[in-house]
């Protein structure tokens, strides 16, 4: 993984634990969208499975949206996905 690909994990994790995080991404419109599909899905099933009493449905709902937004994020992009 090269710095700026690290870098983009690093701000994505911030973000997914609802830290606050500043960052300029570049990217066309279609990577960008689809980068941001992929962490807000991330964020609600980390958030999902943060609850008392995670909703298995919800949590399998969004497992599989997740991976539906990260082969697209990949593709487009060509950056291997972690997280």
């Amino acid at each position: 993984m090269n710095e700026k690909q690290s870098m983009l994990h690093h701000v994505a994790a911030r973000y997914i634990s609802g830290l606050d995080v500043e960052i300029k991404i570049n990217g066309n419109e279609l990577q960008l969208e689809s980068l941001k599909n992929l962490l807000d899905t991330s964020k609600s099933l980390k958030e999902e499975l943060d609850r008392s009493n995670p909703d298995i449905e919800k949590v399998s709902n969004l497992v599989k949206l997740k991976k539906e937004h990260t082969l697209r994020f990949q593709n487009l992009t060509g950056v291997e996905w972690h997280l």
